[in-house]
């Protein structure tokens, strides 16, 4: 080896499994799959392979990647390896889930990635546009790759085999603990990029290449209550596996949880206290420690300390110096001193085999068991240890397979096989079915299947034993239900519709994206948070029996903002309400009986909000594809007051601001200061008067805002092309920008992006941006033009930050002077579910039959039923019709009724028709006949008449008929109203709000955002005005109720009956990628 290589190295010589290694990892190029114990040195076969990949490149230009299962591994790797490979000019860069944005570019200048599957999966997802990265690599390094038997390991199955695919000539090395069919693995990986059908070389040793002898025990114990009922008695039964496995040598016990470590490291000092020195088993010191827990030095005195994460970092070093200079015999810990801390001991001792995790109490995972057993063993004092693994009995065997290397590698990518297969599709790795089957071909779940099919159930009643019949059975049945979902295309060539891609992306689940997909229309910020709540990402959270009075109790509070109306019995009425306690501030429940419920609380909370930024992300892109701005919006919000931890539109937004706690917040709203605007206007001096604070905090806290995105957006119309009958096209610009002296890019150590939106009144999305603020700088003018193709009131631009609550800002363009003439007559009306609904035009028939003339006078209803030939006409609902019910409505309300003749001359305008010319040249009468659902006799009628009716005109002249035609067109004007839910959504059980409610539930007065405008009053003749269209609603749709606001007047437990007016609107052609930062994938980093 070259002596630049060498120095990489701290010794002169290798061990056996490395010196057998070197030939193949040094001086090939072929794939590599070491299977060794715990601590035989595998790591530095990777190092290796690096020095190779060093020695053979003629430049800098290529990237090596490092797979470890944990954050916790990368960290250990980088630390390692930063300095290290520094000496040869190689640039580390750690990415994961805690890396800090600001470090995030230095992924694009390393060589080498150290990084977990999940977060390699993110990248490579969207690797057409990390192309030129991953185009780089040419080393991918596995560690621990015997995860592939658990849940998570179908991520670095899916991420290996797309390198494959994707990449050009990487080199793989893949190291795993002792298991009995590492040969499958070689099989996976191939010989080299030329030679896949060869397997890769393969190097296999046992225990005894251990540098220490490991003596492992299963002991099996009856299993009596819950699991910390368990812990307990395990604690009672250490001090015999102490006396029969120690030797009075130094020991190590992983407890489940800090709580426990504590318990058992003052039970095992009281037990060594009581006993007669002739009868303690181990020894103890006596030297006092410098330790700032006085608990914990009590222990100490005893030979007996407790080692988690809730220590001071001063006490950890001293407990971590004591043990290896002897004056501490025991430590008692969690399992994250199984990494990253090397304090090696004789016995270890697992008490117990389950630990408290973020989805509560949960089996170790084999990895971490392994780790665990691995601090057994000191090299530099002896050449023996032993590790003791405490558990249930019906635990027994399957540890005893695990510690012996005996337990078979089996495939998890088929628990989750429809999430991958999009995500391929979206990649373009499978466009039909047959290289559906050839991907599937190139898993490990494919070798696995070969070798040992009876492990595999895909379906019941399955018949197929040869392979090809096999790899159809496990491709055909996803591709449907992706295309059935409409998550990719079903023609001939597979491709992922915008829907499926937002499903990639952001890591959803099959299930939470049909979810996500059945939201209704113009959907509400409680229908969104409903839909949310049930996402599948959650079903860990679990709503324990002990917890329900808790969140009775929440659920109470005035600041939840959309109560649970039913009883609390399910897990999205806990996630709601987890949700909202956290956005409203609120104060929890701190009575006796709840203080056992606050640290699962918090324990989900985590949980839930790691997962949520990128669940509402997804959302936003699905409502963004549909067209539909006002779902887009709520999302939007939604997102906002994830990201902040408050309510958007409330005084809670000021928690935002560094030094503002929530009992400043509180004395804040009391002074009516109840925004970020509000506290930027307000005098320093007023400000420290309200706070009870000492100038000069408030000039201090006027200069922290400084950095608060202030945004700022006009709208000015630019020109219009107006097209009888065929509508109108309206052209307009935006400016967007800051009103900060200095555009702030970062918010409380974020990067701040922009996000724009443009819509209609009814609703229809015109744009969607998001833009960095840093471009910004000078703001930016956006021209933009629009189709209309029906009358449209207004236009109106939103801006907003898409992670800083209080930041939304609007700007309306009121369009006038558009006659409603130049609009299409004829025009069908569907919602966006694709269900029929009212049209605003009729088909009229021809059928003439007799020869009376009369004026008998059909009412418009009775007409609309009769079928005719000619041209469709326009619908105008009677007058007299909806005076009725708004008479009625007033009797209800207690107010006058209108007093309206309808023989009047403004009775003849408001219902004038226009005439429509027949198939004959003439034209039709327009006389109001009633023959009771009988076809007229009036030959006018059959056969028409010579000229069109002329419009009728008011006193006044033109000006009167004006104002006449604009009633006419606020009377018959009808806005669909789409509340309930669509047929999709009912299939997918979205029709049960977690809220209560039977159905989705329009957004009440109480709710309906500001920036909305309001419902249009139809003026009378007598000048009163009367909700029509609520009218409209109240025939054509059910009552439902409504979600209760916190910040209204309404008493709780009243219905809100206030109306939603819902526009159908056309669907908008797919937009560009949001691309949102992937920063949140935390969550699926696991530790």
């Amino acid at each position: 080896m070259p002596d630049q290589l060498r120095a990489i190295f701290s010794y002169d010589i290798f061990n056996a499994v490395q010196s057998k290694c070197f030939s193949t990892a040094f001086q090939t190029d072929d794939n590599l799959v070491i299977s060794a114990p715990t601590g035989s040195g595998k790591t530095v076969i990777m190092e290796l392979a690096i020095c190779r990949l060093f020695a053979e490149s003629h430049t800098s230009d290529f990237k090596v990647v490092y797979l470890a299962p944990t954050k916790s591994l990368c960290a250990e790797r980088y630390k390692d390896w930063r300095p290290k490979f520094s000496a040869l000019d190689l640039h580390c860069a750690e990415l994961t889930g805690d890396t800090d944005y600001s470090h995030l570019r230095n992924v694009q200048s390393a060589h080498l990635i150290i990084t977990t599957p999940e977060k390699w999966d993110s990248v490579t997802r969207k690797w057409k546009d990390h192309a030129k990265l991953i185009k780089l690599v040419k080393l991918f390094l596995v560690d621990e790759v015997h995860i592939l038997k658990e849940y998570r390991g179908a991520t670095l199955e899916a991420v290996v085999s797309r390198m494959k695919s994707v990449g050009s000539n990487i080199r793989f090395v893949a190291l795993s603990a002792t298991v009995p069919n590492s040969d499958d693995i070689a099989t996976w990986l191939g010989r080299n990029p030329s030679s896949l059908h060869l397997p890769a070389f393969r190097e296999v040793f046992g225990e005894s290449f251990r540098p220490v002898e490991l003596c492992k025990k299963v002991c099996g114990f009856e299993s009596k209550g819950n699991d910390f009922a368990f812990e307990s008695m395990l604690t009672k039964q250490l001090p015999d596996i102490i006396s029969r496995y120690g030797r009075g040598k130094p020991v190590m016990i992983f407890c489940s949880t800090r709580r426990a470590s504590t318990t058992t490291a003052k039970f095992l000092a009281e037990f060594w206290l009581a006993s007669s020195p002739s009868q303690q088993l181990w020894k103890a010191h006596g030297h006092p420690l410098t330790l700032q827990s006085p608990e914990l030095k009590a222990y100490t005195a005893a030979g007996v300390a407790f080692h988690h994460g809730g220590l001071s970092p001063a006490d950890r070093r001293a407990i971590e110096d004591g043990y290896l200079q002897g004056q501490i015999n025991i430590i008692c810990s969690t399992s994250t001193l199984a990494v990253g801390v090397n304090l090696p001991c004789y016995l270890v001792i697992l008490k117990g085999t389950t630990c408290w995790t973020e989805n509560g109490m949960q089996e170790y995972a084999d990895l971490e068991v392994m780790q665990m057993l691995g601090r057994a063993g000191r090299p530099q004092f002896e050449n023996s240890a032993c590790a003791v693994i405490l558990t249930r009995k019906e635990k027994v065997k399957h540890y005893e397979l695990m510690v012996s290397g005996g337990e078979l590698l089996e495939s998890c990518l088929h628990q989750n096989l429809i999430e991958h297969l999009n995500a391929e599709v979206g990649l373009g790795t499978v466009y039909d079915r047959a290289t559906a089957k050839q991907w599937l071909a190139s898993t490990f779940l494919y070798v696995r299947v070969r070798r040992n099919p009876s492990h595999y159930q895909f379906r019941e009643g399955c018949k197929h034993s040869g392979e090809e019949d096999l790899l159809d059975e496990l491709c055909e049945k996803d591709i449907s239900s992706l295309q059935d979902a409409n998550l990719i295309t079903k023609a001939t060539r597979l491709r992922s519709t915008a829907f499926g891609d937002a499903m990639a992306k952001y890591y959803v689940s099959f299930d939470t994206m049909k979810l996500f997909m059945g939201l209704p229309p113009k959907a509400t910020l409680s229908e969104i948070l409903s839909v949310l709540v049930q996402a599948r990402e959650f079903k860990d959270v679990r709503l324990l029996a002990g917890e329900k009075s808790f969140y009775k109790e929440i659920n109470r509070a005035p600041e939840i903002k959309f109560p649970i109306n039913v009883d609390i019995a399910l897990q999205a009425h806990k996630i709601s309400l987890l949700i909202q306690a956290e956005l409203g501030n609120i104060t929890l429940p701190d009575g006796d009986q709840y203080k056992k419920q606050l640290p699962q609380h918090r324990v989900d909370k985590t949980i839930v909000f790691a997962q949520s930024s990128r669940l509402v992300r997804c959302i936003i892109d699905c409502q963004i594809h549909i067209g539909d701005s006002v779902s887009a919006r709520h999302a939007l919000e939604l997102c906002r007051s994830l990201a902040a931890h408050v309510w958007d539109n409330t005084a809670s937004q000021l928690r935002q601001i560094d030094g503002l706690g929530e009992v400043a917040v509180r004395k804040l709203a009391s002074a009516s200061i109840k925004t970020i605007d509000s506290l930027v206007n307000t005098e320093p001096s007023k400000i420290e008067l309200v706070l009870g604070k000492n100038p000069p905090f408030g000039l201090g806290l006027l200069k922290k805002l400084e950095s608060f995105p202030n945004l700022r957006v006009s709208v000015k119309e630019t020109g219009r092309e107006l097209k009888r009958g065929e509508g109108s096209t309206i052209r307009f610009k935006a400016e967007v920008g800051f009103l900060n002296d200095v555009v702030p890019q970062f918010f409380n150590k974020k990067p701040v992006y922009v996000c724009f939106l443009a819509e209609t009144s009814d609703g229809r999305l015109v744009e969607f941006r998001r833009m960095s603020a840093k471009h910004l700088q000078n703001g930016e003018e956006i021209f933009l033009s629009v189709d209309l193709v029906k009358p449209t009131p207004q236009l109106c631009c939103f801006v907003m930050c898409d992670e800083v609550a209080g930041t939304s800002r609007y700007a309306e363009l009121n369009l006038v002077g558009l006659s409603d003439t130049i609009y299409p007559t004829q025009q069908s009306c569907h919602d966006q579910t694709g269900n029929r609904v009212l049209n605003s035009h009729g088909r009229v028939h021809e059928d003439i039959l007799d020869d009376e003339f009369d004026d008998g006078g059909i009412e418009d209803k009775d007409l609309l039923s009769l079928e005719m030939d000619v041209e469709q006409v326009e619908v105008v609902e009677d007058i007299d019709e909806l005076l009725a019910k708004e008479t009625k409505q007033q009797k209800r309300q207690g107010s006058k009724p209108s007093n309206y003749d309808s023989g009047s001359e403004d009775t003849d305008v408001a219902t004038f028709k226009e005439p429509m010319k027949l198939r004959n040249g003439r034209w039709t009468c327009q006389h109001n006949c009633n023959n009771k659902g009988r076809k007229c006799k009036h030959k006018c009628c059959r056969e028409g008449v010579a000229k069109p009716k002329r419009r009728p005109k008011l006193e006044g002249g033109p000006r009167s008929e004006e104002n006449g035609q604009r009633r006419l067109t606020d009377l018959t004007t009808i806005k669909t109203r789409t509340g309930q839910p669509s047929q999709k959504s009912k299939s997918l059980g979205l029709h049960t709000s977690v809220f209560g409610d039977e159905t989705f539930r329009g957004t009440a007065d109480a709710e309906r955002p500001p920036d909305e405008p309001p419902l249009k009053k139809a003026k009378f003749s007598n000048g009163q005005k009367g909700d029509i269209q609520q009218a409209r609603r109240d025939k054509y749709q059910p009552k439902e109720p409504t979600p209760f606001d916190a910040s209204s007047a309404i008493r709780r437990g009243e219905q809100n009956k206030g109306p939603d007016s819902h526009s159908s609107f056309e669907t908008s052609p797919p937009l560009p990628d949001l691309d949102f930062p992937m920063d949140d994938m935390t969550a699926l980093d696991c530790d």
